[in-house]
């Protein structure tokens, strides 16, 4: 299997490593691309001299390298800047990912691709369209971010010592649109609940805050996971993330799970659909300021 990681900085970097360290990396071949001259290169180089065998090869811009590649993973983006509107922000990041659609394509046309560039369920959404006008099946991209949500909404239950049989994060990414739902076998203290939810809504503030720049290891490591998932390596479980609904017409995070190989779309529960409704009304609204 071939994976191609567009864009080097610290997401980039942690997918390629967990790769590596976690899921047998001789099985796969991964090429790390930047558009900054050597930082691909040295950060192949400073992960493949950990040992084992690993085939990884870092390149600056040349997207040839990336032929054939059975996965397009895009974590290049401009971040969020105080003085930048939201309709800016958007236009940035969709000129980012627009060029780096264009360029992988054109290698491998038959690629599934993992969107990580942020407002994540917009940029999904975007290449969804924009693929989609070049005959890619929608079903063949997906956006990262609830599965994100997951695992901190499960830390956090955790931290709390809230004992649940199952947790997950669905609609949006974002703080004001995501829904995480908890279910459990026994009462749950409602105070407790309602705190691990509105930290796990605030988890990336929370992190920006402290770091003054984005989380980047769980991160690569929940990408690595769905690649995986995606690709049919993980049977029977069951992973969040963003996917098109053509009901909608919008991306948002949707439960999936893996049967025998084949993937499956999880229905939303009765009583949260009403919240699922409004999470995808917010998506929309961002999403038309793509003027796509």
């Amino acid at each position: 299997m071939k994976i191609s990681i567009i864009g080097a900085e610290n997401i980039g970097t942690m997918v390629a490593l967990f790769l590596k360290q976690y899921y047998y990396g001789s099985r796969y071949k991964v090429v790390l691309l930047d558009e900054k001259l050597g930082l691909a290169e040295g950060k192949a180089l400073d992960i493949s001299q950990i040992g084992e065998d690993y085939d990884l090869v870092g390149v600056t811009s040349n997207y040839e390298m990336t032929k054939n590649s059975d996965f397009i993973i895009i974590t290049s983006e401009s971040p969020w800047k105080s003085d930048m509107s939201i309709e800016e922000f958007i236009s940035v990041n969709k000129n980012i990912v627009k060029g780096i659609l264009d360029k992988s394509f054109i290698y491998s046309p038959k690629a599934k691709f993992i969107i990580v560039s942020n407002p994540v369920d917009t940029m999904t959404y975007f290449a969804v369209k924009y693929l989609g006008s070049k005959g890619v099946p929608s079903d063949n991209i997906f956006g990262f971010g609830n599965d994100l949500d997951v695992f901190r909404l499960e830390f956090y239950l955790k931290a709390l010592n809230i004992k649940y049989s199952d947790a997950y994060v669905i609609g949006g990414h974002g703080a004001g649109t995501m829904i995480p739902i908890v279910e459990a076998d026994s009462p749950v203290d409602k105070d407790k609940l309602r705190v691990a939810k509105e930290q796990t809504k605030a988890g990336e503030n929370t992190i920006t805050s402290l770091l003054g720049t984005s989380a980047s290891i769980t991160p690569g490591y929940v990408i690595s996971l769905l690649m995986r998932f995606v690709s049919g390596s993980d049977y029977n479980l069951t992973r969040c993330c963003s996917v098109y609904d053509p009901i909608s017409d919008a991306c948002y995070g949707m439960r999936l799970t893996n049967i025998n190989g084949k993937i499956c779309r999880v229905v939303c529960p009765v009583e949260y659909q009403k919240d699922l409704d409004e999470s995808i009304s917010k998506i929309k609204k961002v999403n038309s300021l793509l003027h796509v």
